[in-house]
């Protein structure tokens, strides 16, 4: 065996402490979780010191496998709900209910949850939210005018990072427009 521990110069170190069960120069045992370290160790080059220690800051396997358990019972008794946020599904939405759908928020509450326009970071402070809800203003009355008519915008096609081009804009009557080049040119969505 010690033959073939030495053809492989670059894992004896780590072939050496499996075999034996423990740290060299230490007394204490492997745990069954200590063997997979130890597995990755050999593969990786590095100690088994070493992936321990990496170990204790990521988890051992047993924490690992226990997260996963946990989470695959979460998603069985959890109630997933599919927001709309393409143009198409967030005005059909709008038209149906008069309002957006729950995943998405006004800049006061994103601001309020820490949001910060020049970071980007709305999906860090606010994960799986949109923004939308505030008032457009229209001030270059390229959509249509009409006394007691107020308009709102929301995000489409937002997943993380910055906010892009797309939005929709919908009125209190009724009315939904798009625009993909950040209100530069809009479409009515009927």
């Amino acid at each position: 065996m010690n033959a073939t521990l030495d053809a492989w110069p670059i894992i004896n170190v780590p072939s050496i402490q499996l075999v034996q069960g423990h740290e060299m120069g230490e007394t204490e045992k492997y745990k069954p979780s200590d063997y997979a370290i130890g597995v990755v160790s050999v593969l990786s080059g590095g100690t088994v010191k070493t992936v321990k220690t990496i170990g204790k800051v990521v988890g051992t396997v047993e924490d690992i496998e226990k997260k996963a358990k946990n989470l695959e019972k979460a998603a069985k008794t959890t109630n997933f709900t599919k927001y709309p946020t393409g143009f198409d599904e967030v005005a059909k939405y709008v038209k149906e209910y008069k309002k957006l759908p729950d995943n998405y928020i006004t800049k006061k509450q994103a601001k309020a949850l820490g949001w910060e326009r020049k970071e980007g970071n709305l999906h860090e402070v606010a994960p799986g939210k949109s923004m939308g809800g505030d008032i457009y203003r229209n001030d270059d009355g390229v959509l249509p005018s009409k006394a007691g008519r107020t308009w709102y915008e929301a995000d489409i096609n937002y997943i993380s990072g910055y906010r892009g081009g797309d939005r929709i804009l919908y009125s209190n009557d009724g009315l939904v427009y798009k625009t993909s080049d950040h209100y530069k040119t809009f479409t009515e969505i009927k």
